[in-house]
C-alpha cells in the first residue's frame, strides 16, 4: 500500500490544489514512490549497517526503520512533485473558447 499511496497521494492532492502542478511532477512523485520498497528491507539493512559500524555508532542502525522509511519517501515525493512540476511545466493549451474572442 505505502509503494502506491507515497506518490499518488502527493500527485494527487497536489495536482488538485496547486495551480503549477505538472504531470512531469507528478510522474517524478509516483516513481519516488518505489523507493517505498526500501521499507521491505529494513531488518537485513539494519543488522548490515550495525555489522559495519563499531558498538558506539550501531545506534545509528535503529534509525532506520519502517517509520523512518516511510515518511522519508513520502518527504521525498513531495520535493520531487515540486521540483519536476517547477523545471517541466506543462503547456499551456489555449481553450476554444479564448481562440473565438480573438477571431471576432
Amino acid at each position: 500500500g505505502t509503494i502506491y499511496l507515497s506518490g499518488s497521494s502527493v500527485a494527487l492532492i497536489g495536482g488538485m490544489y496547486w495551480q503549477r502542478a505538472s504531470s512531469t511532477g507528478a510522474l517524478w512523485c509516483i516513481l519516488g514512490g518505489l523507493l517505498a520498497l526500501l521499507g521491505l528491507f529494513v531488518e537485513p539493512i539494519q543488522s548490515l549497517l550495525a555489522s559495519m559500524l563499531d558498538e558506539e555508532v550501531a545506534d545509528v542502525a535503529r534509525w532506520f526503520n519502517e517509520t523512518f522509511c516511510s515518511l522519508g519517501v513520502y518527504t521525498m515525493c513531495f520535493c520531487l512533485f515540486v521540483a519536476g512540476s517547477l523545471l517541466y511545466p506543462d503547456k499551456s493549451v489555449a481553450s476554444p473558447s479564448a481562440e473565438e474572442s480573438h477571431e471576432s
